[in-house]
């Protein structure tokens, strides 16, 4: 697993790196805060450089259990964005595990992806779902199509 104590962050932008900051509970500064450190040449007090663009990152920073999709089973069909091996790293470090369609209880799809065969039994949930999930770090209703409300 990943063994990080900080998740940078240059901007208030939704990316890999400070989603997986999310699902791991660290600490989320800002890229001042590693300047700040080179100039002085130490590590200087994180605290006023703290980021909260996302509801997700002071929750999970202050949540000291299991991850948002823990002992959830995930299966991921089609061309998703991120790319499948990253939203299954985001989904696996968010406490989720990937599975095939037939065990899964929640198949992942993109917006472009055709709708499952009926006799699925894994409720149908977006891409956007969740990476929308690990920012709020909650889990969000899901509506008809496999979005969120």
């Amino acid at each position: 697993g990943i063994n990080a104590e900080y998740g940078v962050g240059k901007e208030k932008k939704r990316t890999l790196k400070l989603l997986s900051a999310i699902a791991l509970g660290v600490k989320v500064v800002s890229f001042d805060w590693v300047v700040k450190c080179l100039r002085e040449g130490h590590v200087v007090d994180e605290h006023p450089y703290h980021v909260d663009w996302f509801p997700g990152i002071a929750i999970s920073r202050n949540f000291h259990g299991k991850g948002i999709f823990w002992d959830m089973k995930f299966s991921i069909t089609g061309q998703t964005s991120p790319p499948p091996e990253n939203l299954a790293s985001l989904i696996k470090t968010a406490g989720g595990m990937i599975t095939s369609e037939e065990e899964c209880s929640y198949r992942v799809v993109s917006k472009t992806t055709k709708k499952s065969n009926s006799d699925s039994k894994c409720q149908q949930v977006t891409d956007q779902w969740i990476l929308n999930c690990i920012s709020e770090w909650r889990l969000l209703p899901i509506v008809m199509g496999g979005g969120t409300s």
